[in-house]
């Protein structure tokens, strides 16, 4: 595999299953060397549409002060962007490692034993079409997503050793009651109860 991180990209893309094989012996630094700077491109990426599209996203209440006056090219404008840039930043890394130990669960569950850096790297690389498409609205999202659901399969598949079958279901399991805890469970409490009073009777 080639030393250049930003030459790996492709093959990740392109042929997950002979990049992951390769990556078996890697450190699960040599994955975030990789993706780190995918992650801080995208946040610039999202940052700037979000600035060019919706600046509430960006500057809060102070959009139309920014925006109005010309400010988005002071200093303060500036403060604001790195700092929007910074926390998407650390929002997708936070998002990596929760997923890594979420889904590495299932991947136990299911028969994966070769340990947490192993579902890391599977995790790091199947980011790849996320931040490389995810910032387009809508379309590059779910294009993102879809691919890097193929790339995470195979990702589980090649580096634990297990089937195709269990990788697959380790990754539905994940997503599935992950999906019911945090979503749909917490929309449920958080309804408003229907109080049906006694019927009047006529």
């Amino acid at each position: 595999m080639p030393d250049c991180p930003l030459c790996r990209i492709p093959r990740f893309l392109m042929k997950p299953r002979e990049a992951f094989q390769e990556a078996r012996n890697e450190p699960l630094s040599t994955a975030a060397f990789t993706v780190i700077p995918l992650i801080l491109v995208f946040a610039v990426l999202v940052t700037g549409l979000g600035t060019l599209l919706s600046p509430a996203i960006v500057f809060g209440p102070m959009a139309p002060l920014i925006t109005g006056s010309g400010l988005l090219r002071s200093g303060t404008a500036l403060a604001a962007l790195l700092v929007g840039i910074l926390l998407i930043a650390i929002l997708c890394l936070i998002a990596i490692v929760v997923k890594a130990a979420w889904l590495h669960l299932w991947v136990f569950a299911l028969g994966g034993r070769l340990g947490l850096e192993q579902t890391g790297k599977a995790v790091l690389y199947a980011a790849i079409p996320i931040l490389l498409l995810g910032w387009i609205p809508l379309i590059g999202l779910l294009a993102g997503a879809l691919w890097a659901i193929v790339i995470l399969i195979t990702g589980i598949e090649v580096l634990h050793g297990i089937s195709s079958g269990r990788a697959l279901a380790a990754v539905f399991l994940a997503w599935f009651i992950g999906f019911l805890l945090f979503v749909v469970l917490p929309l449920l409490f958080f309804l408003p109860v229907r109080v049906v009073g006694p019927v009047p009777v006529e």
